[in-house]
């Protein structure tokens, strides 16, 4: 998670307030996916599950490459630009808060921007 919100913060201009804006630019990718939703990917029913064992991050350019490896050497990259790292973040931190997991590897700035977490009760029906 470091790694991922460092692409995005290294991306901010130096004369401005960094965090105002990643935090405002992080609010404006949740609003914009709420208000444009993205049906989920189906896999094709003859796709294969294949397992990622290790992750490597690559800055290229303006994108973040994300290579994923298995056991055997095959691979598969994903070339992320900023606003794609951005849901990326924000989708880690909605599954983090499903799971009750620690938030703090997430930047205040992903934290603030995204809705707050719920908090329920260990022993609540619902």
């Amino acid at each position: 998670l470091p790694h991922i919100a460092a692409h995005v913060e290294k991306q901010v201009q130096e004369n401005i307030p960094k965090e105002l804006v990643l935090a405002m630019n992080q609010q404006k990718l949740l609003i914009d996916r709420t208000e444009n939703p993205i049906p989920p990917v189906q896999a094709h029913i003859d796709v294969q599950p294949w397992l990622c064992r290790t992750v490597h991050l690559t800055p290229h350019e303006r994108e973040l490459i994300w290579i994923m490896c298995d056991d055997s050497g095959a691979e598969a990259r994903i070339g992320l630009d900023e606003a794609a790292v951005r849901a990326v973040l924000a989708v880690f931190l909605t599954t983090y808060r499903i799971l009750g997991w620690a938030e703090e590897s997430f930047p205040l700035w992903v934290r603030e921007a995204a809705a707050p977490s719920l908090k329920r009760s260990p022993h609540a029906l619902n």
